[in-house]
């Protein structure tokens, strides 16, 4: 995202995780971010996204109620995580329903989107999760970077779980769709 927002000249790039539970993919993201910055000059606003309660009763079958339950990868203590991120990366509790709408319509142009961390387990919070696409088109970088955690595991398939939420969005989206990076 770094090299990217550079090549395209601009000075700082946001980075979203969806699914912090215990927080410490999102103080790895914080931790790299500083040395990204050091390396490129690119600046981060790194953002983390739960409910902070941990997962919400499955919706429906493509959920995986057979794989999950609510409340599974609760957060802890808020506070303790809040401290350790500082301000070097923003927590943003709630259902990622709720939340995503004005967090996309507060994305920058001076800050596009770059990498987006999706460790929400489920299909219907994967789906709320990939609404931060719903910004003007200036509010990304030409290519945005997306990490599915859940789409390589024996339980992965197309009709439930991330695959489903990303095959649906692609259908809705043909424009920008969300694909396989080629170059690694």
């Amino acid at each position: 995202a770094a090299d990217c927002a550079r090549f395209f000249g601009h000075r700082a790039v946001t980075v979203c995780e969806f699914g912090v539970a215990t927080g410490n993919g999102l103080l790895n993201m914080a931790r790299l971010a500083e040395v990204i910055t050091q390396e490129t000059g690119v600046e981060f606003e790194v953002f983390g996204f739960d409910t902070g309660k941990g997962l919400p009763p499955p919706a429906g079958c493509k959920d995986h109620p057979e794989l999950w339950s609510g409340g599974d990868f609760s957060m802890g203590d808020v506070d303790t995580l809040r401290n350790q991120l500082g301000s070097r990366a923003q927590l943003v509790l709630g259902d990622i329903h709720d939340t995503i709408g004005p967090f996309a319509r507060k994305l920058r142009p001076e800050a596009p989107l770059g990498f987006v961390s999706i460790d929400v387990d489920i299909y219907s919070g994967t789906v709320a999760a990939l609404n931060v696409l719903g910004a003007a088109s200036d509010r990304y970088l030409p290519a945005v970077s997306f990490y599915f955690d859940d789409v390589g595991s024996f339980f992965s398939n197309a009709a439930c779980g991330e695959l489903a939420a990303m095959a649906e969005y692609n259908a809705a989206h043909p424009q920008r769709p969300i694909d396989r990076d080629r170059s690694l």
